[in-house]
């Protein structure tokens, strides 16, 4: 079962959502997922700064929904 990407997640966010300057510590599965949520809210603004010192490796593929096998090796900011 694919979700649509296309629609926002919930379409009840008052539109638009201001992020300020935010920054989000740490890029693992959790973060990952939480930047995977905030890209199908309908209208984001504001600057959303990851914040990772790790590089993707083989098990990260598993639990993070952004990651492909050619990530493998790129800093998790990237």
């Amino acid at each position: 079962c694919q979700p649509n990407v296309a629609e926002p997640a919930n379409p009840a966010l008052p539109d638009p959502v201001n992020l300020g300057d935010t920054h989000l510590a740490g890029l693992g599965a959790i973060g990952n997922g939480f930047t995977w949520a905030l890209a199908r809210v309908g209208s984001l603004t504001g600057t959303l700064t990851g914040v990772e010192d790790e590089a993707v490796d083989l098990t990260n593929l598993q639990r993070y929904v952004l990651v492909t096998q050619n990530d493998r090796e790129k800093q998790k900011t990237e």
